[in-house]
């Protein structure tokens, strides 16, 4: 069952990180799995596609060369959502371990948890929805075929050589139906990143540059908010599309998602 849950905190001295400090949380996420089952974590290193995404601390304000610095009392926030119901009891149990009070270390700096979030009546980037209820949700609306996303962090895309830092449709559908066909319970048509291609458009965008400092190279992504519209796909074609969109609150967009980039949720569904 697809799963996000936020995990509020506060920083108990001044310092700084960089802005790829989602690296650090996905440490601390496979230290909490690897207690809980290290079975788990050798198998999820061997996968392409992790049943899982994490953000990098959320409402710090980083400078030109990348770097976040934070004084004591800096209040901020992080998710990490899973796609798989094998990581559901790992999830609960490091959720429980970061109840109020405790505190996560993050390259000489405390940060302490004020609250975690399970559910979208918390806190709007977390919630709960099985595959069927996510199917149902759907079919019970009217699907007008027009979508607002919001990219919260870098958003890049794989290219043929180089990383591509704009939404561009077929490739943004392809990277949630990748994650689809792996992990969710029946498959989806093969046919949607070309449906995309020929029928999804962008129809306007308000995005941004940001780069991420990652294992020694700039990563170069884009933050903020795109519209696309469909221009002429058949219902169905269309009511599949618009489950993945829903699904991409889940499982993000683009590259490198377990280590904070790609997060995503819809805004507008028209």
């Amino acid at each position: 069952m697809p799963e996000s849950v936020v995990i509020e905190v506060h920083a108990l001295n001044s310092g700084s990180l960089l802005n790829s400090n989602g690296l650090i949380l996905h440490s601390a996420w496979f230290g909490a799995l690897a207690q809980g089952s290290s079975e788990i974590v050798d198998r999820m290193h061997d996968q392409q596609v992790k049943p899982f995404t994490i953000s990098p601390l959320m409402g710090l304000t980083a400078d030109q060369k990348g770097v976040c610095a934070f004084s004591a009392g800096q209040r901020a926030w992080f998710r990490v959502t899973i796609l798989a119901d094998e990581l559901s009891e790992s999830l609960a149990q490091w959720s429980d371990t970061l109840k109020t009070g405790a505190t996560i270390n993050m390259k000489d700096t405390l940060w302490q948890v004020d609250r975690v979030a399970l559910g979208s009546d918390e806190h709007l980037w977390a919630g709960r929805m099985t595959y069927e209820n996510l199917i149902q949700v759907v079919q019970g609306s009217r699907v007008k075929g027009r979508w607002t996303l919001e990219f919260a962090t870098p958003m890049t895309l794989n290219g043929s050589r180089f990383p591509c830092p704009f939404p561009q449709p077929e490739s943004l559908v392809r990277s949630w139906l990748e994650r689809w066909q792996v992990f969710a319970p029946f498959f989806l048509t093969d046919e949607l990143p070309s449906q995309a291609r020929e029928y999804l458009c962008v129809e306007e965008y308000r995005l941004h540059t940001e780069t991420i400092r990652m294992h020694g190279i700039r990563l170069p992504g884009c933050v903020g908010r795109i519209t696309l519209r469909d221009r002429g796909m058949s219902g169905a074609m269309r009511q599949t599309l618009a489950l993945l969109v829903e699904f991409s609150f889940f499982c993000g967009s683009g590259y490198k998602t377990t280590q904070g980039l790609g997060q995503t949720r819809v805004v507008r569904r028209e």
